[in-house]
C-alpha cells in the first residue's frame, strides 16, 4: 500500500481553522457599513490512494457572521441547491473546483460557514458512498445525525457594498471516511476548511511513460516540514496544476510505486503568480525504477482512539524534510472491562512499499529558463523517519516517531523493517 498523500494542515487536525477570504470586484470597501455583496461558494478536493470514487450530495452551504452560532440558531444564509447535487470530490483536482451557487449578503463579515450534505435514505441509500480502488467495491457512506445542520468551517470572510468574494472549501476525502471499528461501517465525518481562491500555484508535467503500468504518480506542494499543502494526480497527458496556494516557498514532490521519489526544492510562490515549471525549458518529470523495500508495523492504543495516523519523512540535504507516503490506520478490536475480564485496547496494522534508490534532488530555477539538474540524495538513500500521530491520549502523548533504514543487510536480505507504536 503506497500512500502519496499527507495532511494538508497539521497532522492531527479534524477541521482547519480560520482563514481570511479576501474580496475581488466591485467597489466599496471592507466588511460593514452597509448593502450587500454577493458570496461564490466552490468546492475543491485532493487525490485519495484508498477510494477510486468519493461521492457526496451536496444540498446547501450556509452562512453566518457569528462564529459561535450553531446550526438551528439565527442569522443564516442559505446557498441552496435547487436540487441536491451528488459530486464526486476524486473528480476535483489539478486545479478543477465545482460551483456551488452564489448568494447576495448584507456587507459585513461572515465568521462561520456550514456545508449541509443529504443523508443516506430508504429512498436514496446512495445519496453518499465510496469506491474502493483495491477492488472497486461500493460502499454506503453513513452520515451522523449530528450533521443535519451542516459541519461547521470557520472563516474570517469580509464582504464589502458591490463586493464580490469567493468561498472555495477544501473537502479532504481521505479523512473524511471513517471505518467504524468493528462494524466495519464506512462513516462520513467531513473534514473541512476554507481555502483563498486564487490564480497561482505550480503546474508541470509527468513523463507518464517512466510510470509503471497500472500505478499512477502523485504531485505535491509540500511546506520544509513535509505538511502537504496540495496535492494531486496528474492527468492523461501527465499534466499538473496545483493551484489555491498561500504565498511561500516550498518544495514539488513526486511519488509513484516502484519509482525513486523526486522532489524539486525552493519552488516560489506568491499570491498572484502561477510557476510553470516548462516555461522555457523542458522540466518534464521523469521517474526512475527502483527496489524497493516494506515498512510495516501495529498501532495500540488504549484509550480506543481510531484517529491514527502514520507518515513516513525522509531527511533532504538542506535539512528540511518532505513526506514520501501517508496512511490512516483503522484501529479495532479493542474492549473495555467488564467484571473480571480485563479491557484490550484497540489496535491496526500499517503497510508501506517505500524505494530504497536515492530521492531525486533538484533546485528550481528561476523562470524555468534551464533545465533541472537532480543529483542523488545518497546520504538519506534507504534512509526513512516512521512517525505516527493519534488523538490526544491519557498521558497526552499524540506523536511518536523512529527511524529505519532500508538498507539489505546480513539476514535481513530485503531491507524489509517493522514499527510498531503504543498509546495509552
Amino acid at each position: 500500500m503506497f500512500k502519496g498523500k499527507w495532511l494538508s494542515c497539521t497532522w492531527a487536525l479534524a477541521i482547519a481553522g480560520a482563514m481570511s477570504l479576501s474580496a475581488c470586484g466591485g467597489g466599496g470597501g471592507g466588511g460593514g457599513g452597509g448593502g450587500t455583496g454577493t458570496v461564490n461558494a466552490s468546492l475543491t478536493d485532493a487525490p485519495s490512494g484508498t477510494y477510486k470514487n468519493v461521492f457526496v450530495t451536496v444540498e446547501k452551504v450556509r452562512l453566518n457572521q457569528s462564529a459561535d452560532a450553531n446550526g438551528n440558531g439565527s442569522g443564516w444564509i442559505d446557498i441552496t441547491l435547487s436540487t441536491p447535487e451528488q459530486i464526486d470530490l476524486l473528480s476535483l483536482q489539478n486545479g478543477v473546483f465545482k460551483a456551488l451557487g452564489s448568494v447576495d449578503v448584507p456587507a459585513g463579515t461572515y465568521n462561520q460557514a456550514r456545508l449541509v450534505l443529504a443523508p443516506n435514505t430508504n429512498q436514496n441509500p446512495n445519496a453518499n458512498y465510496v469506491v474502493l480502488a483495491s477492488d472497486n467495491s461500493q460502499h454506503a457512506l453513513t452520515t451522523p445525525s449530528g450533521q443535519q445542520s451542516g459541519t461547521k468551517i470557520n472563516v474570517s470572510m469580509n464582504v464589502g457594498n458591490a463586493q464580490t468574494v469567493d468561498l472555495l472549501i477544501d473537502f479532504d476525502a481521505d479523512k473524511s471516511v471513517v471505518i467504524a471499528g468493528n462494524s466495519g461501517q464506512y462513516v462520513l465525518k467531513p473534514v473541512l476548511r476554507a481555502i483563498p481562491k486564487l490564480a497561482n500555484g505550480v503546474k508541470g508535467k509527468v513523463d507518464l511513460t517512466t510510470v509503471a503500468s497500472g500505478q499512477v504518480a502523485t504531485v505535491s506542494l509540500q511546506d520544509s516540514k513535509g505538511v502537504v499543502i496540495r496535492s494531486t494526480t496528474p492527468d492523461s497527458t501527465g499534466a499538473f496544476v496545483l493551484s489555491q496556494v498561500p504565498a511561500g516557498t516550498y518544495d514539488v514532490v513526486v511519488t509513484s510505486p516502484g519509482k525513486e521519489s523526486v522532489v524539486i526544492t525552493d519552488v516560489p510562490v506568491t499570491s498572484d503568480n502561477q510557476i510553470d515549471l516548462n516555461a522555457t525549458a523542458d522540466n518534464t518529470i521523469k521517474l526512475v525504477t527502483s527496489t524497493t523495500a516494506n515498512v510495516t508495523g501495529m498501532i495500540t492504543n488504549t484509550t480506543f482512539n481510531s484517529d491514527t495516523f502514520v507518515g513516513i519523512t525522509q531527511t533532504l540535504p538542506s535539512g528540511n524534510v518532505f513526506t514520501a507516503a501517508s496512511d490512516q490506520v483503522m484501529l479495532s478490536g479493542g474492549t473495555t472491562a467488564t467484571g473480571t475480564s480485563p479491557a484490550t485496547p484497540d489496535s491496526g496494522n500499517y503497510s508501506f512499499t517505500l524505494p530504497q534508490g536515492p530521492t531525486q534532488v533538484g533546485p528550481y530555477a528561476s523562470g524555468g529558463s534551464t533545465p533541472i539538474t537532480y543529483m542523488d540524495n545518497t546520504t538519506y538513500t534507504s534512509k526513512y523517519t516512521v512517525t505516527a500521530n493519534s488523538s490526544p491520549t491519557v498521558s497526552g502523548t499524540t506523536s511518536k516517531s523512529v527511524n529505519v533504514d532500508l538498507t539489505p543487510t546480513g539476514t535481513n536480505t530485503t531491507g524489509d523493517a517493522v514499527a510498531d507504536f503504543v498509546f495509552n
